[in-house]
């Protein structure tokens, strides 16, 4: 072999390691050391949940019979854990990806969404209620034995407790009880964001 082609060879070969070298490593940097976060269900729990199987059933039962005239739909727009249950202009939470959509209340339970969560220890559930976001032109919608309001006004519903995140983690639902009782007496949709700022729903 001429000196020539050994030269162009080596040249070759070296060229080659050093790509594969760098594509082997940045292959394993990106799956070795990062597992991403926890991904989990979210939900809003049926009215007064306080236990399983024919307990849960018949308190659902007993709920939603005292509520069984009342119907509410909000436009959420965002979604944002906290670690800090106060309003904190430092703490500006973690949002989640969600798509901006109406949801109508159920007393059985209401499904949101699969949602990614860092690990981590979370106080405090933020929900904007934004009528832009929503065909209705509505932040929110109520139904009751008074009759039916909406309100064009952002709003935001807050849910407070004491939720661990990790990998075993696989629900979290909002008690919305409290919230849903509060529009259950409504008469006026200028009365709509007091009576939902006014309570907070729970986060456990």
């Amino acid at each position: 072999m001429s000196k020539a082609k050994i030269i162009i060879f080596f040249f070759s070969f070296s060229l080659l390691t050093s790509i594969c070298f760098q594509n082997c490593n940045a292959l394993l940097g990106q799956g070795g050391t990062s597992t991403g976060n926890p991904s989990l269900h979210l939900s809003f729990a049926a009215y007064g949940a306080a236990g399983t199987g024919a307990q849960l059933q018949k308190t659902v039962v007993t709920v939603g019979d005292s509520l069984q005239n009342v119907t509410v739909i909000f436009c959420i727009s965002k979604i944002k854990f906290k670690t800090i249950d106060h309003d904190d202009d430092q703490d500006e939470g973690q949002d989640v990806q969600f798509i901006a959509r109406q949801v109508a209340l159920s007393p059985l339970g209401t499904d949101l969404d699969f949602i990614s969560l860092p690990p981590e220890e979370y106080r405090q559930v933020e929900m904007d209620l934004n009528n832009a976001k929503c065909s209705s032109g509505a932040s929110v919608t109520v139904s009751n034995s008074h009759g039916d309001f909406s309100t064009n006004e952002g709003i935001k519903m807050k849910f407070n407790g004491v939720k661990h995140v990790d990998f075993s983690t696989q629900e979290i639902a909002l008690k919305i009880q409290a919230i849903v009782e509060e529009l259950s007496t409504v008469t006026g949709g200028d009365q709509i964001k007091d009576k939902i700022q006014s309570v907070f729903g729970e986060l456990d």
